[in-house]
């Protein structure tokens, strides 16, 4: 794609004006139980129920360290302020090398059975490989019911031997409004009975991924077409038949959020962004991360409940965060100075964040122009390039995976030297000279690695 020329004597310049920021979510952070992470959280009713890992520390018996974890079932209410451990397992992962064996152990997650109640997950595993030949795998898995004091009020196995397959992956369960489970293992849904048994299996979808049951008793499915397309439609469990509502244009990556009211959401780099369930008709822009100060990189397991948005940030493993995320009613105007990149990595993002918290009149707001093809192909630097032959030349550009010298030679770039020059912080002499060399053309210099690693044999 050819560029016209953008430099500042084309441009005509005028006085910068403050501009409203658009999608701003407010973020309340709660600090969740020391030293824990890989969390899930599930409301139910009154009670919040929050499964988290820990790694603990030992000795053996010659006084090095072993590490293991446990799991921990902890219970608060919606405001967050206190939490109470009620149950603790140590997941059991034996490994024995003599033997060619492990067995295991380990809750996988928690969801809701109403009434104030919670069922556990567990996955129970057997491994050998000691014959090349005849490799075996076999795996159980169990459902327990809790209450919010952590007592166990019922157990059961879930029981596919009446199914064809060798052994299956339990990847989410939804209880029926019957009582029943619907079950989602491997790349189908099974419904089971109150013991375990499976009474139907729901295989009309090609790869499902999940489900998920709205107020109003529809049942909703997430799956891959046989095209390997991502789609959304209705799942009727009676039938066996899924009416495709229709596929997801962008990437594929982290699983929607569907609401129990039925509102649908799709989580990019820089937005959450609402379609239209019944058509996945993009509807408009919900969050946007970096208006919000969310580094997007650290959002997990984005929950919806009360009109708020719950998601677990763990940028700092040994304090993990809980972030409640509500709309923002006041009208925030800023000076605006857009960033334009193919994706961000964690620490520029964080960086952004940084300034952005601590600019009482300026915000850096991303456009991120990432997008592929349905062969894996980047095809986002096009829709980049076009706004900048529109005279829409953003102030900041993140070069990672672009060819500077193409944007170098349209004069659109500054010479980062000529600034580090009149900086009193820092200098050239801070930079490796090779370093400065790959970014310079001309003897100008246009690019600044952020870094760089060296291989060795």
């Amino acid at each position: 794609t050819a560029l016209v020329s953008c430099s500042p004597g084309e441009k005509k310049e005028k006085e910068p004006e403050k501009q409203r920021l658009e999608n701003v979510y407010l973020t309340k952070e709660f600090k969740l139980p020391k030293d824990t992470y890989g969390i899930n959280i599930e409301f139910c009713d009154d009670v919040v129920y929050i499964l988290a890992r820990r790694e603990i520390l030992e000795k053996d018996e010659f006084g090095n360290d072993v590490y293991s974890s446990d799991t921990a079932v902890f219970t608060t209410d919606r405001t967050f302020s206190s939490f109470e451990e009620i149950l603790t397992f140590k997941n059991e992962n034996d490994w024995n090398d003599e033997e060619s064996t492990s067995t295991g152990k380990s809750v996988q997650t928690i969801f809701s059975a109403g009434n104030n109640e919670a069922m556990l997950l567990y996955n129970k595993w057997y491994e050998n490989w000691s014959d090349p030949e005849e490799y075996i795998y076999e795996n159980s898995w169990t459902i327990e019911k809790i209450s919010a004091d952590g007592t166990v009020l019922s157990s059961f196995d879930l029981d596919f031997s009446d199914v064809e397959g060798e052994h299956f992956y339990v990847s989410n369960i939804e209880p029926l409004p019957d009582g029943k489970l619907l079950v989602i293992a491997d790349v189908a849904a099974y419904v089971m009975n109150t013991d375990g048994k499976v009474e139907k299996v729901c295989d009309a979808a090609e790869n499902l991924q999940t489900l998920e049951i709205l107020d109003d008793g529809r049942t909703i499915a997430v799956y891959y077409d046989n095209e390997w397309n991502f789609c959304v439609g209705e799942y009727d469990l009676r039938n066996n038949e899924i009416k495709k509502f229709g596929t997801y244009p962008g990437m594929r990556g982290d699983m929607p959020i569907i609401t129990p009211d039925g509102r649908l959401f799709f989580i990019d780099a820089v937005e959450l962004v609402e379609y239209e369930l019944e058509t996945l008709k993009e509807k408009g822009v919900e969050i946007n991360w970096f208006n919000s100060d969310v580094n997007p990189n650290y959002v997990h397991n984005i929950v919806y409940e009360d009109g708020a948005f719950y998601s677990i940030d763990q940028s700092d493993w040994k304090n993990v965060k809980l972030l409640k995320m509500t709309p923002c009613d006041d009208v925030i105007e800023k000076y605006v100075i857009d960033l334009a990149c193919i994706g961000l990595d964690y620490e520029i993002a964080d960086k952004i964040i940084e300034f952005n918290r601590g600019e009482k009149d300026h915000r850096i707001v991303v456009h991120d122009y990432s997008e592929w093809d349905k062969e894996g192909k980047q095809i986002g630097v096009e829709a980049l390039d076009n706004e900048i032959i529109k005279g829409n030349v953003p102030d900041i550009i993140n070069l990672s995976g672009l060819d500077f010298k193409k944007y170098a030679s349209k004069k659109i770039l500054t010479d980062i030297g000529a600034l580090i020059d009149k900086d009193d912080d820092i200098s050239r002499d801070d930079f490796l000279e090779n370093v400065l060399e790959f970014g310079t053309e001309n003897g100008k210099l246009y690019s600044l690695i952020t870094g760089f690693s060296v291989s060795t044999v």
